[in-house]
């Protein structure tokens, strides 16, 4: 679909792994997490996804995948969709 609409994937996964290569503030938080085995708290992927929406290759729409994973992060994404004023271009 991505590629159908010349929009970016973006898979959580992937940017947990660019974060932490590049060692960004961000990936050395979500290192921590990953090294103690623990899930990355929804507030950090809410904050790592939406950062993620400002790129200029995002403004013609995006899809999103593994993620939102748990209903804190549906709620976040729901309201920063609307914040945004996206919520009439979205397709769940």
């Amino acid at each position: 679909m991505a590629n159908t609409y010349g929009i970016p994937h973006i898979s959580t996964g992937d940017m947990f792994r660019e974060h932490v290569d590049k060692r960004t503030k961000l990936g050395v938080e979500v290192k921590g997490y990953l090294r103690a085995g623990t899930f990355v708290p929804d507030d950090v992927v809410n904050r790592m996804v939406f950062e993620r929406f400002n790129a200029e290759d995002c403004k013609r729409g995006f899809v999103l995948d593994g993620y939102p994973r748990t209903l804190r992060q549906l709620t976040a994404l729901e309201e920063e969709v609307k914040r945004r004023g996206l919520d009439d271009r979205c397709s769940h």
